[in-house]
């Protein structure tokens, strides 16, 4: 577990410190020489002879950073620490090129790992597979229960001995999630949205003991943290990852990571149901927050309105290129009381909406059951009319986005899925129409490692284009 030593007195000389920047695509970066730090707090930034001269003395450690950069701490602005912790045990399937590729994959990492009791692999891209998956179509891999989490994490592909651990053959579908079924009515090897989450995960945090999150959850935060992160925004909090949290943070006190969270809210089948949760979030908040814990705190709910354009479940104002027609996870007047009540026990609101039907009832339930300035944000917006795009700005409702989603790689599907028109909606950051209020914010995570060179990358030409 990684911790932060820190000494009463100390000097950086010879590096290249980010002192100031000006804003904008032009804007230029000033950088100094050195930097003095007083328990942990930066005192000074300047000339590295102005410093030195100032401060190097007996009991003042000195470091020569021999050139490097400094750059304040990254923030992650969306994130789920408990799904990248483990995501970093699972076999990595996100650059398979090919369906028989992904296969090879699989089979190689069954061969390698005779012992584990199941196979878990997650990054399986619906482009691979544009016919649908079933569980026959890894059933010959090998005999243990094989369970893939998509890239997206809004579907889980199963093979038979999955399906058959899950013990689902006779269940019904979930609140807002489906079980993919045959002609005869057996599950055929795919969970989808809720049903990926409430049986898929939830099943698997089953076999796994309070140890197992702890791992998973080190893991994550060792890679955030060397990665340059000192803040992530959680925005799927549930009862199992916020006890393993407690434990860790009561263990070590030192963690150099703040985290700031959102209790997500189920999909049920009563509006009671529904209020339960929220309050239990306000609950936490009034105990956890920025006063009593600011290391580790409740801030807000999240909300998935709708689902993904991949898997056809993102909730579009007309139908999909095939046809296909998505309904919403959460409908308005599922929406409205749960909103209602958050914010008046002054929860934040996150609510995730990649299609442009889920944006609008999103931003309606802020319109009508929010004020502006309560910090209230709308996750993804990948499909938004120019009407929606515009309220945004009106209603001080921060659009909070991942460049890193529309890496070029990542939307080969879309020219099959989507309209034209509907394409020509996606990403509206820049440009007539674009988003009054922005926060590029995280997700920058390909593969298993946080703020990869190539999510960084992503991020960065899709700013400077105005994709």
């Amino acid at each position: 577990m990684a911790t932060t030593i820190i000494q009463d007195y100390v000097l950086f000389v010879n590096g290249r410190i980010l002192s100031a920047t000006e804003s904008g695509l032009e804007g230029r970066a000033t950088f100094a020489e050195s930097m003095f730090i007083h328990n942990g707090i930066i005192t000074a930034i300047g000339p590295q002879d102005e410093l030195s001269k100032t401060y190097q003395c007996d009991g003042v450690t000195t470091y020569d950073l021999g050139q490097k950069t400094v750059l304040p701490s990254f923030i992650d602005g969306h994130m789920h620490l408990l799904l990248t912790g483990q995501a970093l045990q699972k076999l990595p399937l996100v650059d398979s090129r090919s369906f028989e590729e992904l296969r090879e994959k699989l089979r190689s990492y069954a061969k390698a790992n005779p012992d584990v009791p199941r196979i878990l692999a997650n990054g399986w891209m619906q482009v691979l597979t544009p016919n649908g998956v079933t569980a026959a179509m890894l059933d010959d891999i090998d005999p243990r229960p094989i369970f893939i989490d998509a890239l997206d994490h809004h579907s889980m592909w199963c093979s038979s001995a999955a399906l058959a651990e899950l013990g689902i053959a006779g269940m019904a579908d979930p609140e807002g999630g489906k079980i993919h079924r045959d002609d005869q009515g057996n599950p055929s090897g795919l969970l989808s949205e809720n049903a990926a989450l409430s049986i898929g995960w939830t099943h698997l945090s089953s076999v796994a003991s309070k140890e197992d999150f702890k791992n998973y959850m080190a893991a994550a935060l060792e890679a955030y943290t060397a990665s340059g992160y000192a803040g992530i925004i959680e925005m799927a909090m549930d009862e199992i990852a916020w006890d393993t949290l407690i434990d860790m943070y009561a263990e070590h006190p030192d963690l150099p990571m703040r985290i700031a969270a959102y209790w997500l809210i189920r999909p049920a089948e009563t509006e009671a149901a529904h209020i339960s949760q929220v309050k239990r979030a306000i609950e936490l908040s009034q105990k956890f927050n920025k006063e009593s814990t600011p290391k580790l705190r409740i801030v807000g709910i999240k909300i998935i309105v709708d689902g993904v354009t991949e898997s056809c479940t993102a909730y579009l104002s007309e139908p999909y290129a095939n046809s296909q027609v998505a309904a919403p996870i959460w409908t308005r007047e599922q929406l409205d009381p749960v909103v209602k009540t958050a914010v008046a026990g002054g929860l934040q609101i996150a609510l995730h909406a990649i299609g442009d039907a889920a944006v609008s009832s999103a931003v309606q339930t802020l319109e009508l059951n929010a004020q502006p300035g309560g910090r209230h944000r709308i996750e993804h917006l990948e499909l938004v009319s120019p009407e929606d795009a515009k309220r945004l700005g009106e209603l001080g409702i921060t659009a909070s986005i991942q460049p890193i989603h529309a890496d070029p790689y990542l939307l080969r599907d879309w020219s099959r899925l989507l309209n034209e028109h509907q394409r020509s909606r996606g990403y509206a950051w820049h440009g007539k129409g674009a988003y009054k209020m922005v926060v590029v914010d995280g997700q920058i995570i390909t593969g298993q490692n946080p703020a990869s060179a190539h999510g960084v990358g992503v991020a960065l030409a899709t700013t400077a284009i105005g994709l």
